[in-house]
């Protein structure tokens, strides 16, 4: 018998005076642990590889790729140990931008293109 593991919540802090979230993660703060939150979240990788798990789905990333992640999807970056232990001290770096689905108003969610990502 497996032992399920669960996600965990994540709170994301916002600020009143924005729509969106935009950070930049750097070094051990990209170690993710499996987390969901209600956000929708864009990442860019900009200096890592490593394994992805998006729901159910693992695939490797690395430098440069770009992963949109649904509202509530269980997500985790793993990242390859010789990018966490850069002995030249070049840490992995992503830029996260997270939002709610009406963040650009409903109508931008009836475009006859988003009609698929409802």
């Amino acid at each position: 018998m497996t032992k399920e593991i669960r996600p965990s919540y994540r709170h994301v802090t916002w600020n009143a005076n924005y729509s969106f979230n935009v950070k930049a993660d750097l070094g051990n703060e990209l170690s993710s642990s499996w987390h969901y939150h209600p956000e929708i979240e864009l990442n860019l990788i900009q200096w890592s590889a490593g394994t992805r798990i998006i729901g159910n789905c693992m695939e490797s990333f690395s430098h440069n790729d770009v992963v949109l992640i649904g509202k509530n999807i269980p997500h985790a970056f793993l990242h390859d140990e010789k990018y966490i232990r850069q002995p030249s001290g070049q840490t992995p770096k992503a830029v996260v931008i997270q939002f709610y689905e009406h963040f650009m108003g409903q109508e931008f969610l009836d475009l006859p293109e988003l009609k698929g990502m409802q």
